[in-house]
């Protein structure tokens, strides 16, 4: 059984499939071990761009704290965005330090 609710937090070049995923099962009871675990919540955070080019992921719009955290993220080159697979793998290092220091259960 989850300890909290689930959450789904998308990096900027999983967005795409984030929302497919969030269509399909977010309106829907969602089951953890045969037993329900409430629902799914896709959840919203502040992006920062610098000049340079660096990023800053910060101020995630609800606590995780106690919650289930699934973090999506594309390992491709999205050239909508202009980002490497390189800039979308340290994006998603910072999203998992950032979540890592939320206190979510698992």
């Amino acid at each position: 059984m989850p300890n909290g609710e689930l959450r789904l937090v998308a990096c900027r070049a999983g967005e795409y499939i984030a929302k497919k995923i969030f269509r399909e099962f977010g309106d829907k009871r969602m089951l953890f071990d045969g037993e329900p675990a409430g629902k799914l919540l896709l959840d919203q955070y502040e992006f920062k761009e610098f000049e340079d080019g660096e990023n800053k992921q910060h101020k995630f719009a609800r606590s995780l704290r106690g919650d289930d955290v699934y973090i999506i993220q594309s390992g491709a080159k999205d050239t909508c965005l202009g980002t490497s697979v390189d800039d979308n793998f340290m994006e998603l290092c910072r999203m998992i330090d950032g979540v890592k220091h939320s206190s979510p259960a698992r």
